[in-house]
């Protein structure tokens, strides 16, 4: 995770929604790069005034200015933590899996094979995300496979799978990570 003198302790959420209306922080010094659907790749930093003014770095993958969004990542620095991981929400067909369910999430492309461990996540009430939390090493070899332009796939065990589309993200991804 790219944060100026701190590092990641809390971070990537990346969401492809079940459920929407989440509530979008607000963007700013953002970059963003444009898909055919409307979704764009967005990243930013400021200070985070819910979270005592700490520096935090922000990816969307999302229609600007809407609740619709694909991909939220979010990573908090804390100075001194050592910490090199960022957390990832994967916004996904969650069945009838409970909230808090240790789960498995397959990723495959473009020649990318690999599984992470998960846990579900469900919205409290009629808005929010709904899928899988994970937490994913910065080095993770998931990122490189996101910032070499190819689309993903990931799914949990016999559920139907999603698509991660990548291509056009690269930038806003590396700024990320």
């Amino acid at each position: 995770m790219r944060v100026r003198r701190a590092t990641c302790i809390h971070g990537l959420v990346v969401g492809l929604v079940a459920i929407l209306g989440t509530q979008m922080l607000p963007l700013l010094s953002t970059s963003a790069i444009a898909a055919d659907d409307g979704m764009k790749w967005q990243f930013s930093e400021a200070n985070d005034p819910d979270d005592r003014g700490r520096m935090t770095a922000r990816l969307i993958y999302g229609v600007p200015e809407t609740d619709a969004i694909q991909v939220s990542g979010v990573c908090e620095a804390r100075s001194g933590s050592g910490l090199q991981a960022s957390s990832l929400m994967l916004g996904a067909d969650i069945g009838a899996l409970d909230d808090g369910k240790e789960v498995d999430v397959h990723f495959s492309g473009g020649g990318f094979d690999r599984t992470l461990k998960g846990v579900v996540r469900q919205p409290t009430s009629e808005e929010g995300l709904s899928g899988v939390v994970l937490e994913v090493d910065n080095d993770d070899p998931l990122w490189r496979a996101l910032t070499e332009g190819q689309a993903l796939d990931y799914a949990l065990p016999g559920l139907q799978p999603a698509t991660l589309p990548a291509d056009g993200g690269e930038d806003a991804i590396e700024q990320f990570i």
